[in-house]
């Protein structure tokens, strides 16, 4: 190709990510959404915080996710037989957990 066509794809693909970039900014602004900075945690146009945690307990003898407003997420596959009675008790009363790295700590403890 021509130096001339390179240049020409160079600088569409500036202006494509410069309006992708304001029109991010014009929603975010519209919506007045703030990043507080934690995983799941953002303030609305509202004021109200919202914070999406997880919610581990015990289900059929295994370990099922939950969200902060207590619907399933989903099934694990640990099950109360490889459990210790203490973490059977705690499981039942159900774990919280902020943020979804915090989960996948949890939930790789239980299977390792």
């Amino acid at each position: 190709m021509k130096r001339k066509t390179y240049i020409f794809c160079f600088v569409a693909l500036i202006i494509l990510f410069v309006s992708a970039y304001f029109a991010g900014t014009k929603i975010v602004k519209r919506n007045q959404i703030k990043y507080k900075g934690t995983d799941g945690e953002a303030v609305t146009n509202v004021g109200v915080t919202v914070i999406s945690g997880y919610w581990l307990r015990l289900k059929d003898d295994y370990v099922v996710i939950y969200n902060s407003k207590d619907e399933y997420i989903a099934n694990t596959a640990i099950s109360t037989d490889s459990l210790s009675e203490e973490e059977k008790l705690i499981l039942e009363n159900g774990i919280y957990v902020e943020t979804a790295n915090e989960l996948f700590r949890y939930l790789e403890s239980y299977t390792s």
